[in-house]
């Protein structure tokens, strides 16, 4: 408490102050004595100046206590997750107003008046800087959305047993049982579809507006093709009915952090995702829940993840240089981890199964032989780092881009470069075959995503529709949609038909 002995309880971020860590006591009275509760809840400061309190949420085992949820509990029954660990909390404080702790939300509100900061708050800002290379919260609302979109969920599945879920006394809630149900999806909202945000549809397709909080990166259709999923840096990830544009179920939450990869199994049973926390999650599309746990040998990002067409392995790449193989029946690991020689980028399976393509930050495409983890000829270069890597349909063709603005063509059976050479004004990133192997599409910083037919000197058509940078795309299983994610937090949904023609 060195800060707060200079600066003074409540001195430097109105409302706040630190108390003795772990004390229990200090919870609003309505909420539960029960050990098993206690022993996950860790009360560490007053929230502000009504009775709430702020606690970190010991959801596993995780050992850096900064790195735990926090969330607030208010004196009427109301509880919200807040930041997704403690860096973002002192965010927060930096913006310096206490936080309305209500029944269906949390919110750090200024108001409409003069807003005077508190006589600690310029020490804080400056502490906050010097110590972890902080600045305050620009924009509280965001760091609240984002903490909620990955942690709301699991901790009211976790708070409900704890706590009656009717009221007993008459009164419109008891210990949050009316947020619960909302959280856990026992609420149900009125059914006026005017409350529900619709996609835009035009004659090119459809947009999905707000698919998540902040950019989309990750997209794969499923192999029936009756699911699209997406990835988000607002920790989630979400699926959808491209035959709609409308959600199918409610967002998979349980990554820490921005995931920006997800792939189906062959089968379609399962759905990898993997992003910033360097975890590959399994969740089984059926039930929507958690299949096993977490895959976790990556110390960095995760920038890609891919299932054999067997299905009997994922391989993963990470920025740690390294491609690792997993059972995804069992998520134990299969042989050594292959090096990458630097960060890898991005991976593919041969549609045959013996060929595992990366993508390296060190400007070369590699070709591994999964089944005995060994290089498979030379590096295949480029001037610089590689990108994305995509098979043909056929698996004759192995495409890649890079940050040289360049999509290369390369033989997959011998290595050699084809004559082919697609150049771009902006930098490329994500590249993907159509089913039919005929066009080659790809996402562009300019917002635009590019097809090409393999035999053509200038793409066949420029989709345009994205105001910031195409993150990703996917061709649906039959060739007529094309999926486009983009910074600009929409999915769009092109009905390209049958492109090669």
């Amino acid at each position: 408490m060195t800060l707060q002995s200079v600066l003074g309880f409540d001195g430097y971020a109105q409302g706040f102050g630190l108390i003795r860590y772990g004390d229990t006591t200090v919870l609003p009275a309505c909420w539960p004595t029960d050990p098993e509760f206690i022993d996950r809840v860790v009360p560490f400061a007053q929230a502000n100046r009504d009775g709430a309190c702020y606690a970190l949420w010991r959801l596993d085992d995780r050992t850096s206590e900064a790195a735990l949820p926090v969330v607030v509990f208010g004196e009427d029954g109301a509880a919200h997750v807040v930041a997704r660990g403690l860096p973002e909390l002192f965010q927060l404080l930096g913006y310096d107003c206490q936080i309305d702790v209500a029944e269906d939300s949390a919110r750090y509100f200024l108001g409409d008046g003069t807003h005077e900061h508190s006589r600690g708050h310029q020490p804080y800002v400056s502490w906050l800087d010097r110590q972890f290379g902080l600045a305050p919260a620009a924009d509280p609302d965001r760091v609240l959305a984002l903490a909620q979109a990955e942690f709301a969920v699991p901790f009211a599945a976790w708070l409900r047993p704890f706590l009656p879920l009717e009221p007993d006394d008459g009164r419109r809630d008891v210990c949050g049982s009316e947020w619960i149900r909302r959280s856990t999806g026992d609420y149900q909202e009125p059914s006026d579809e005017s409350i529900v945000t619709r996609p835009v549809v035009d004659d090119r397709g459809l947009t999905i507006v707000a698919a998540h909080l902040g950019p989309v990166s990750g997209v794969a259709f499923s192999p029936d093709g009756a699911l699209l999923a997406t990835a988000g840096d607002d920790g989630t990830v979400r699926l959808w009915d491209p035959s709609t544009g409308l959600p199918s179920g409610a967002a998979l939450a349980g990554h820490w952090g921005p995931v920006g990869v997800v792939a189906f199994s062959p089968d379609g049973m399962l759905l990898a995702s993997a992003g910033d926390d360097g975890a590959v999650r399994l969740w089984n599309t059926v039930s929507r829940r958690p299949a096993g746990v977490a895959l976790g040998g990556h110390p960095q990002r995760v920038s890609g993840v891919a299932f054999s067409p067997d299905g009997a392995l994922l391989a993963s790449s990470s920025d740690d240089g390294t491609v690792r193989l997993w059972d995804p029946s069992s998520g134990r690991p299969v042989g050594a981890p292959l090096d990458g020689r630097g960060p890898v980028l991005d991976l593919a399976f041969s549609p045959d199964g013996t060929l595992l393509a990366t993508a390296g930050d060190d400007r070369t495409v590699r070709l591994w032989d999964p089944s005995s983890g060994r290089p498979a000829g030379s590096p295949l270069e480029h001037w610089l780092p590689a990108q994305s890597v995509a098979f043909s349909p056929d698996g004759t063709v192995l495409a890649s881009t890079s940050f040289d603005q360049r999509v290369r063509l390369w033989d997959s059976a011998t290595g050699r470069p084809l004559d082919r050479l697609l150049e771009y004004v902006d930098r490329v990133g994500h590249v993907v075959f159509s089913p039919d192997g005929q066009t080659l599409a790809s996402a562009s910083t300019d917002g635009t995503i590019q097809l090409w037919g393999l035999t053509a000197d200038r793409p066949t058509a420029v989709l345009a529709g994205h105001p910031e940078l195409v993150l990703g795309v996917a061709f649906s299983p039959d060739g007529t949609l094309l999926a486009s994610t983009s910074w600009d937090a929409t999915v769009r949904l092109w009905r390209v038909g049958n492109v090669s023609s």
